[in-house]
């Protein structure tokens, strides 16, 4: 946490002990301060990490803050408490249902490809358990169509890997050993 959200938090704080002691049904207003703070949090972790995906948190939060005020007000007589009134004062409450019934939506949505990337993943990986045709002297392999391709690129194109080459010790001996150069390196590596 950074200190502008820990000075953040100990002002809200402050805020809501004082309405606590000082304000009659402090409990409605310690909620709607707690949902505030709890939107200024979504909003700040939205900036921060640039993830959208909190924003509906943050405006459910902001709803339902403005829900618990509008009923302290009538509570406090400053708004009367009309049937055109009370009707204004629902809107609140179908936001935020509507926003919750979408986010329940969106993470099956997220879950159900999340089952889909593990169930490909397990068949890619039930096909590399299965025997694989190799040839003794090139190492190439036979693919699903009966055709020789390169080990790496069989692998790249029926897996998630990706490869990056080298040269292990014995074949950079087999292919530079002769070389002045290499020798040079090999007696460096030695002193």
């Amino acid at each position: 946490m950074t200190k502008s959200m820990i000075f953040f938090l100990v002002v809200t704080t402050c805020i809501m002990v004082g309405t606590i002691a000082f304000l009659p049904q402090y409990d409605i207003i310690v909620s709607a301060g707690i949902r505030i703070l709890a939107m200024a949090i979504a909003i700040y972790y939205t900036v921060r990490f640039k993830e959208w995906r909190i924003i509906p948190l943050a405006i459910m939060y902001f709803f339902m803050a403005v829900r618990q005020i509008l009923t302290f007000l009538i509570w406090l007589k400053i708004i009367d408490n009309t049937l055109q009134f009370k009707s204004i004062s629902e809107i609140p409450g179908i936001v935020v249902t509507l926003l919750t019934l979408s986010s329940i939506c969106y993470f099956g949505y997220l879950i159900s490809g999340k089952n889909k990337t593990i169930q490909n993943q397990s068949s890619q990986i039930n096909q590399l358990k299965d025997l694989l045709p190799i040839c003794s002297k090139c190492k190439k392999v036979r693919n699903d169509e009966g055709y020789w391709q390169q080990i790496d690129t069989y692998i790249e194109q029926n897996t998630d890997t990706e490869f990056s080459h080298g040269l292990c010790e014995d074949c950079m001996k087999e292919l530079y050993g002769n070389e002045p150069w290499y020798k040079n390196i090999e007696d460096r590596k030695k002193t």
